[in-house]
């Protein structure tokens, strides 16, 4: 069995030593940070200094991952700070840098503290501020905790430790663990407040957005149905005027013609026309006022007229298109 080479052992103070700062042989007096057995510091002149475990004691696993959850919380307990990551607002695809990755300097640190029913593993303070930092080799931080940090608006950030192994814990473990290893936030007031922001400025967005599609669609449908009214329009009106240029041209009268003064359609032809050539305004004047020479309008005309009167309407009608005054004008 090879046996394992620890290059940190538990004081009894509860503090990770490295094996150079401690006496050779059994009294280091550290123990185990996974099985708590007893270690033995080995500082010959041949094989790196280690700590290995007395021949009587075997580690049962958890070496690694106890060491590195311990040394990341006490690196930066004891360092009163660590690097912090970026901090950036991102929501959907929008992402908005709000600090870039900086040092982090405490006044004061306190491992395992407390947080409502939850402990943080270090928690630093800077004036009125506060710090939670959690450490990660297997586990991540648990959704229930980070509640429980945006709850107590307390910011938190993690640091995963989980890549780390052996042979980093050495001398430069300091900066690995306080530096460069992955960190992220778990909650971090200003991104969730700018967060929010932008969500609710792209919601007003997309409402915005959804009210200009419906004016638009309301915009074509009218335009539609103005443009499908006028075909309807012109395509009524063109057997009126093909028979009104007949009448001109013969002053004769076709057999709808007849038919058509018995009825109320001859009416109707003149307010189309009227409206179509005068405009509205124009129009509703000109239909209840007799026009020259003639004893009634086309409101008051009988409900049955004479050929010779209807054909009389059509021409006052025609002579008094704008185009025609100024004809005559000129």
């Amino acid at each position: 069995m090879t046996e394992l080479a620890l290059p940190w052992g538990l004081a009894p103070d509860g503090r990770l030593v490295r094996v150079a700062t401690v006496p050779s042989g059994k009294a280091c007096d550290v123990v185990c940070p996974g099985c708590g057995g007893g270690l033995v510091a080995k500082k010959g002149g041949i094989i790196r200094h280690h700590f290995a475990h007395l021949a009587e004691a075997g580690c049962g696993g958890g070496a690694l991952e106890s060491t590195l959850h311990r040394l990341g919380k006490q690196l930066v307990a004891d360092n009163c700070g660590l690097h912090l990551p970026e901090v950036v607002a991102e929501v959907e695809h929008w992402r908005k840098p709000l600090a870039k990755p900086q040092a982090f300097e405490a006044e004061r640190s306190e491992i395992e503290a407390a947080l409502g029913p939850y402990r943080c593993d270090v928690m630093l303070w800077a004036g009125g501020y506060r710090l939670a930092v959690e450490i990660t080799v297997t586990h991540p931080c648990t959704p229930e905790k980070i509640e429980a940090f945006r709850a107590a608006g307390v910011d938190a950030v993690e640091l995963d430790l989980s890549r780390l192994r052996w042979d980093d814990l050495g001398p430069g473990a300091g900066k690995l663990v306080l530096r460069d290893a992955p960190r992220r936030w778990l909650h971090n007031a200003r991104a969730e407040a700018e967060r929010a922001s932008m969500a609710a400025y792209i919601a007003r967005k997309r409402a915005e957005e959804a009210r200009e599609q419906a004016r638009l669609a309301d915009e074509a449908r009218r335009v539609r149905a103005e443009r499908e009214a006028r075909h309807a329009w012109h395509a009524t009106n063109a057997q009126w005027l093909a028979t009104y240029g007949l009448m001109l041209e013969d002053r004769s009268e076709p057999q709808w013609m007849v038919a058509d003064r018995r009825g109320s359609m001859w009416r109707n032809n003149l307010r189309a026309a009227a409206w179509f050539w005068l405009g509205a305004d124009a129009a509703a004047a000109w239909l209840s006022t007799p026009p020259p020479g003639l004893p009634h309008s086309v409101e008051s005309q009988p409900a049955w007229p004479s050929r010779q009167e209807v054909q009389a309407l059509w021409v006052q009608l025609y002579l008094a298109r704008p185009d025609k005054e100024q004809e005559r004008a000129a």
